[in-house]
């Protein structure tokens, strides 16, 4: 009964997704397309998810300029796109994102809790994404920035439909970016050289498929181009 409920989720996650990417027909191209015939586009969609931004900061939604901070690209976006106005929070990071890319309660998934090195929150092997299901349509995937959904081979964005990921360290936040500075100005690992501490980590990574996890370079407050 159980497994029965799993995959009836499943699907039901499945057709909800593809009538949203049937609806996005009239969104304005922004992203690299695939198509499945010569002459048949599928239309472009693009995600971007921030942390810490409220419903009402940005203009679109009332805030923006009032708030002593305007959005005039993210309000361009909404008048042209789509406006998202019913919606359940999730009180953290990582179910904030398992629920997006699952479609399912982040409980479902054993990702109510933020996703730490080290521990069993992890992003599960049969989990559904929406990497997967555009993958499965057809399209070129890709995601760049923050996954945090864990950092098990089984978790990551290759292993659920991404053909690209280049990003902060799958399993940690955008904080990872001061953790060397902290420990330096701490002394917490002694006399360590700063080059031992940077070459331990955190690191930016990428993967091409479901290839392995490669690291590209020291995630620092400064050198980093994905902070979020």
């Amino acid at each position: 009964m159980i497994e029965f409920k799993v995959k009836r989720t499943a699907m039901l996650f499945k057709r909800i997704l593809i009538g949203v990417l049937s609806a996005t027909m009239v969104v304005p191209a922004a992203f690299a397309q695939s198509t499945s015939t010569p002459n048949q586009k599928k239309p472009n969609v693009v995600f971007i998810l921030a942390d810490n931004v409220g419903y009402g900061d940005l203009g679109s939604y009332g805030g923006g300029e009032l708030r002593g901070a305007p959005t005039p690209r993210a309000d361009e976006l909404a008048k042209s796109g789509l406006r998202l106005t019913q919606y359940l929070v999730e009180p953290a990071c990582t179910p904030s994102r398992a629920a997006l890319m699952t479609g399912q309660y982040s409980i479902r998934n054993g990702l109510s809790l933020v996703a730490e090195p080290g521990t069993l929150n992890t992003l599960s092997s049969k989990a559904y994404t929406m990497g997967q299901l555009f993958k499965d349509a057809g399209y070129a995937t890709a995601i760049f920035g923050k996954w945090h959904l864990g950092g098990a081979p089984q978790s990551l964005p290759g292993a659920h439909g991404f053909d690209q990921y280049y990003g902060i360290p799958p399993d940690t936040s955008w904080d990872s970016a001061a953790y060397v500075q902290m420990a330096m100005q701490t002394h917490s690992f002694g006399n360590a050289p700063e080059k031992v501490l940077y070459d331990k980590g955190p690191w930016i990574n990428q993967q091409k498929g479901n290839g392995l996890l490669e690291h590209v370079k020291p995630y620092t407050m400064a050198g980093s181009a994905c902070r979020n």
